[in-house]
């Protein structure tokens, strides 16, 4: 075998490695990671209807589990299985997304008027009673998935530069 087809195939190679972790893993880690904030969700409602569990006192503990599974996964992400989950992006802009529209539905259903037009959306509707516990505990989840995904970002770009040198 050549110098040159070794080359050709290290190529190909890299153009398979880099289609799996981008398609395979993040695909794979999206769909877990809806599949667990579903969970979530389908774990309030099953305390709520089945078990008889007040409706905000469900959604804390849906809330809470979310919470020590965005907390796992961290803290596997990066310091357990850095080495495999290194391009793996995609779980959290699944929590920006999921969470945020978690908050939104849970502001708009207090005030049915309001149209999901985002150019006339704000939140001067919302008064300080609308505020519960679950509302602010969301907030909180979502200030704590935004950090998450920044120090990801920054420990994925100081890996790499890591590497390079």
């Amino acid at each position: 075998m050549s110098f040159d087809s070794k080359i050709t195939i290290l190529k190909k190679r890299r153009v398979d490695i880099w289609l799996t972790r981008i398609l395979t893993q993040n695909g794979l880690a999206l769909y877990a990671t809806w599949s667990a904030y579903y969970c979530c969700l389908i774990l309030s409602a099953f305390l709520t209807h089945l078990i008889g569990v007040e409706g905000f006192r469900s959604g804390s503990i849906a809330i809470a589990f979310l919470f020590l599974l965005i907390v796992a996964y961290f803290v596997l992400e990066n310091f357990v299985w850095q080495r495999f989950l290194l391009h793996v992006f995609t779980p959290w802009l699944v929590l920006l997304i999921a969470l945020p529209s978690s908050l939104a539905n849970n502001l708009i259903k207090k005030d049915k008027k309001i149209q999901l037009d985002p150019s006339k959306f704000d939140f001067n509707h919302i008064k300080a009673d609308e505020l519960t516990r679950n509302n602010i505990f969301l907030v909180i989840l979502i200030a704590l998935a935004s950090l998450m995904t920044i120090s990801k970002l920054v420990m994925f770009i100081l890996y790499k530069t890591k590497l390079s040198n």
